[in-house]
């Protein structure tokens, strides 16, 4: 997001590795496996445009100046920059 939208305020990323699921069996752990990650992310973005906004929900202009759902979800991919703690070097995550 560049000045046009007035920057991002924040961009929270979870889910980068999946969780370990333990394997019980007389009364002992007995395997393990990890699920695949599921990488999310919440941003907050100072002014998104609302046409932006419902592109990336799914949803179309009902040509009477409101939106519904269009019945299927966008693939959206993002790519966060970041600095590291002194500023001198970009860090970047990009996630599909």
């Amino acid at each position: 997001m560049d000045n046009t939208y007035f920057g991002t305020q924040t961009a929270n990323i979870t889910n980068l590795e999946g969780s370990v699921v333990k394997v019980a069996g007389n009364n002992l752990v007995q395997d393990s496996y990890t699920n695949p990650s599921a990488p999310q992310i919440a941003m907050t973005v100072n002014n998104l445009f609302v046409p932006i906004k419902n592109q990336i929900l799914g949803n179309e202009s009902d040509g009477a100046g409101g939106y519904v759902y269009s019945g299927a979800k966008p693939k959206v991919a993002v790519l966060i920059e970041t600095e590291t703690i002194d500023r001198k070097n970009s860090i970047f995550f990009w996630i599909p």
